[in-house]
């Protein structure tokens, strides 16, 4: 079945327009939106102002949302309704990761058990959490996972805000995993590899093993701060220290392995971080530099929205790694497929219809020329005596006029349903209804509707904002035409009666 979904899915996206998918990086005080492009890839960054994100938690939601469609709006200036597809990577603080090991088991058991596992540990009650886990050790006893819990109510209000202002998200992650992902490009390492990520959110400690990340810690400067105005460099120094001490005595007792080299993305604070640390613990401590970023002209800054951006690249079928999106990566490539198709679809069905109204205006326009035209002849055959021909003229001329009368009655009577169906629409749009179907024989005779929405109430909302339509002369109903859905939402059916022109 799959197979068969994606030959149909390969065929329609070749009708379609290909969209790159963008990396989103989500923080308490910024938005970095990574767009890879082919010529060149571009960055947008929006400060938020305090207040509005906390500790990763939506505080104020119109805010963000203004936010976001500022965001969108940098992209598409010229089109406010076009999707923009992301990877989204979420701030550090929400994410609580765990790694653990399971029997080789077939594939069936072996998610049973990996959820089982995560739902053991997690500090989130299972209705209240999105899960999810990666491979990253296999052999032929066991697999070993990094499992990554999140609270679903965050996640859900974040996709909610995305959704609204015209983001499409294809995956939800963290920043370790996106980081994990542009680093491994050129750096990889059999050995256990500490980084070092300063933030404007706080200290993120990672751990990649051949090029797979097996371990994620963050302190936010929040947490640090306390009830203090500021963070001291005595402070600050005494905080990476402890921390640092902590992931290598985990480290040593979790996996007994002894960490060797640590990697510092920490701009402006490098030397003064390498010379803190690499006295006291033996680490081999240096720079995390890419040769990629500096191609790109990029900064260590860009580093998580590009990792988010290069997931974004990767065949939705082999994405394999955790996602908080509450779906599968291959449902979701189905779900976003089916947007991208009904959009191009519903842009060339309106090309169509702009083409045909452009059609009808060209032939009337050249059919009353032609009738202009034998109006003249007509009047200049008056003055001859041949009568039967001037007869046959007018005859011509009032086919021509009947032509042109037609024409332009067509081109009315298109012209006033557009216009109809459109206000419907956006009206439907206002009450947040969706309409399936609308059946139109004629002005003279009852037309149908059918479509969807939230609930009872809001099918009633619409019914009374319809009926004080001005074209509108009844609209009926009943309560049998009201019936609710599996998912929740309600189907209805009405039929209006319109007034006479």
């Amino acid at each position: 079945m799959i197979k068969f979904l994606e030959k149909i899915f390969y065929f329609l996206e070749k009708l379609s327009e290909k969209v790159s998918v963008a990396g989103l990086q989500i923080s308490d005080s910024f938005l970095q939106l990574f767009l890879l492009q082919k010529e060149e890839s571009k960055v947008f960054i929006l400060k938020i102002p305090p207040g509005i994100i906390v500790a990763g938690r939506i505080v104020q939601k119109e805010e963000l949302l203004k936010l976001l469609k500022q965001l969108h709006n940098f992209i598409y200036p010229q089109r406010p309704d076009r999707l923009v597809s992301a990877v989204v990577s979420l701030p550090a603080e929400l994410i609580y990761t765990q790694s653990f090991k399971v029997p080789y088991l077939d594939e069936e058991r072996l998610e049973e058990s990996a959820l089982l596992n995560l739902k053991m540990t997690s500090p989130l009650p299972a209705e209240k959490a999105y899960f999810s886990w990666q491979v990253i050790e296999q052999s032929e006893e066991n697999y070993e996972f990094l499992g990554a819990v999140v609270e679903k109510e965050i996640v859900d209000d974040f996709k909610n805000l995305l959704a609204e202002a015209k983001f499409l998200v294809v995956v939800f992650e963290f920043p370790a995993l996106a980081l994990s992902r542009a680093i491994s490009r050129e750096f990889s390492s059999a050995e256990p590899v500490l980084f070092i990520h300063l933030s404007s959110d706080g200290l993120n400690f990672f751990i990649l093993k051949n090029s797979f990340l097996t371990f994620d810690y963050f302190r936010s400067w929040r947490s640090i701060q306390g009830e203090e105005r500021q963070i001291t460099k005595t402070a600050f120094e005494a905080v990476i220290i402890e921390e640092t001490q902590r992931v290598i005595n985990f480290v040593s007792s979790r996996f007994h392995e002894d960490l060797k080299q640590a990697g510092l993305i920490a701009p402006g604070f490098e030397t003064e971080i390498k010379t803190l640390l690499e006295g006291r613990f033996g680490l081999e401590i240096s720079p995390l530099v890419l040769k990629d970023l500096k191609e790109k002209n990029l900064s260590l800054n860009n580093l998580t929205a590009w990792g988010s951006a290069l997931r974004g690249q990767i065949d939705r079928f082999q994405d394999t790694f955790i996602n908080f999106s509450g779906i599968s990566s291959i449902e979701q490539y189905y779900e976003e497929q089916t947007l991208r198709i009904i959009e191009f679809w519903r842009n060339l069905s309106l090309g169509v219809l702009v083409i045909f109204l452009i059609v009808f205006f060209t032939a009337s326009v050249f059919l009353v020329n032609v009738s202009n035209q034998l109006e003249e002849q007509v009047q200049t055959f008056k003055a001859t005596p041949q009568l039967q021909e001037i007869k046959d003229f007018q005859e011509k001329a009032k086919e021509f006029n009947n032509l042109v009368v037609m024409v332009k009655n067509v081109k009315a009577s298109d012209s006033h349903w557009l216009e109809l169906l459109e206000r419907w629409q956006s009206l439907a749009a206002n009450y947040q209804v969706t309409i399936d179907n609308i059946d139109i024989r004629s002005r003279s005779e009852a037309i149908s509707m059918a479509g969807r929405a939230s609930s009872a109430e809001t099918v009633l909302n619409f019914k009374r904002a319809f009926s004080s339509q001005a074209e509108v002369a009844s609209i009926d109903l009943p309560l049998s035409g009201i019936s609710e859905l599996a998912d929740g939402t309600v189907h209805f059916n009405l039929s209006l009666t319109l007034k006479p022109i």
